[in-house]
């Protein structure tokens, strides 16, 4: 990436237009979690961690937590992304 950037929105933009990043239906750990809007419309990403487990931002505590697939609200992911280090070298 360029640099941080603070919303959804622009860092799946950000996956989209890169050489290094790519959707893939087989998430292995680091990867990133998409999930779509919730009931309040935001949408949320995290890592996968493995054991269909991963690790995002709760919230409601405001700090990261390792939690199932599935959000407390019932979201399911609806994409994973890759980062190819074979790529970058």
């Amino acid at each position: 990436m360029d640099h941080p950037h603070a919303t959804v929105t622009t860092t799946l933009a950000k996956f989209e237009e890169s050489d290094r990043w790519h959707g893939t239906e087989e998430p292995v750990p680091g990867d990133v979690v998409y999930w779509g809007p919730g009931t309040h419309g935001h949408t949320h990403v995290g890592f996968f961690v493995g054991n269909d487990e991963t690790v995002s931002t709760s919230a409601r505590l405001g700090v990261p937590v390792r939690h199932p697939l599935r959000m407390e609200d019932g979201r399911e992911p609806i994409a994973y992304w890759h980062y190819d280090a074979r790529e970058a070298a």
